[in-house]
C-alpha cells in the first residue's frame, strides 16, 4: 500500500477542488475547469522538474513538460469529443 501512496497523493488537490464544488463554494463547471487547469500546469510543472532532475537543460526541459503537457489536452480533448 505504501508503494502506491504517490497515486493517492496526486488526486488529493483535484479532489479537493471538486469537493469545493460540492459544498456549494464554487459552480460545478468552474471547479471541472479549475481542475482541469490545475492538472494541466501540474503535468508541465512536474514534466519539467522531472527533465531537470535527469540532468537536461532548461530548454530541454521545457520541451519535455511541455510535451507532457499536450498529453494531458490531448487526452481532456479525446474525453470531451467521447461525451
Amino acid at each position: 500500500m505504501l508503494a502506491e501512496w504517490p497515486l493517492v497523493a496526486a488526486v488529493l488537490p483535484t479532489v479537493a477542488i471538486l469537493l469545493a464544488a460540492v459544498a456549494g463554494w464554487w459552480a460545478e463547471a468552474a471547479a471541472v475547469d479549475a481542475a482541469l487547469l490545475f492538472n494541466t500546469v501540474a503535468l508541465f510543472a512536474l514534466g519539467t522538474l522531472a527533465a531537470r532532475t535527469a540532468g537536461y537543460g532548461w530548454p530541454s526541459s521545457c520541451r519535455a513538460g511541455g510535451l507532457d503537457m499536450l498529453i494531458g489536452l490531448v487526452i481532456i480533448v479525446a474525453n470531451a469529443l467521447i461525451h
